[in-house]
């Protein structure tokens, strides 16, 4: 019988914990993540969900903050130069704000079966990037949560 395990990281540019060594860009932030840690001794492939949040602002525009939220996984289906594809992100509407024109980017997988990957082993440099629909780097991204889950088939 073959059981699936979800392994989940969650990371935040403005965290206590898990804290990005390197956000001088938020458009491609580095967190420095021991793999091990999450993952223990499982190795192979994986299927990665994401779910990505940022902060309200006034300046997020539907012209240039449409794109993709990439990071620095491997895979064997994907061949991309600018990272690993995890998906679209595009500005929403923040309702909730007294402020007109505002909104916040949302990336949002959780319920899909995400995107296969490789599983990372070693304690490296990880890297999340916003890309504009014309693959440049976005501008003017706020700061961000994002959720990873990682769903593994166990057959243990």
């Amino acid at each position: 019988m073959c059981k699936k395990v979800t392994y989940g990281l969650y990371l935040s540019t403005t965290g206590v914990t898990n804290k990005p060594y390197n956000k001088t860009n938020l458009n491609n932030v580095k967190w420095n993540i021991n793999w091990k840690e999450i993952f223990g001794s499982a190795t192979g492939e994986c299927n990665v969900r994401v779910k990505v949040v940022s902060a309200s602002a006034t300046n997020l525009t539907f012209a240039n903050n449409i794109g993709s939220v990439r990071a620095s996984f491997a895979s064997n289906y994907q061949n991309s130069t600018n990272g690993f594809n995890l998906g679209c992100v595009l500005p929403v509407l923040d309702n909730t704000s007294a402020t007109a024109n505002t909104t916040y980017l949302e990336c949002d997988t959780i319920a899909t079966t995400g995107v296969t990957m490789i599983i990372p082993t070693t304690n490296n440099d990880f890297t999340i990037s916003f890309l504009n629909s014309s693959e440049g780097v976005m501008a003017n991204v706020p700061e961000y949560q994002i959720w990873l889950y990682f769903d593994k088939d166990n057959n243990n």
